[in-house]
């Protein structure tokens, strides 16, 4: 039902792992490892606010498109026939 997607690793991500590589043999004493470490600290925060964009999944989509689309059969068919309900029952409510 739920699936993992496997996402290719993007450019924050590969610049990350540089600056890890870059920091490795560096003692925590020098004066690079502190400049290295705050490239780092800045670029995880990019990353941050990036991966904090919320996007619609593709399971809520269906769940509107399929909500709609029974909304719309049933008045369709209310206008053809007679037949009394509320559509809005059919709605999933915003949780």
């Amino acid at each position: 039902m739920f699936t993992v997607k496997k996402t290719e690793p993007t450019a924050l991500d590969t610049e990350i792992d540089k600056l890890l590589t870059a920091l490795a043999p560096i003692a925590p004493t020098e004066d690079d490892y502190k400049t290295v470490a705050d490239h780092l600290i800045t670029i995880h925060k990019l990353r941050e606010t990036e991966l904090s964009r919320k996007r619609v999944s593709s399971d809520k989509a269906a769940e509107v498109v399929g909500s709609i689309l029974g909304i719309l059969a049933i008045v369709m068919y209310e206008q053809k026939h007679v037949f009394t309900s509320k559509a809005l029952g059919f709605v999933t409510k915003i949780r």
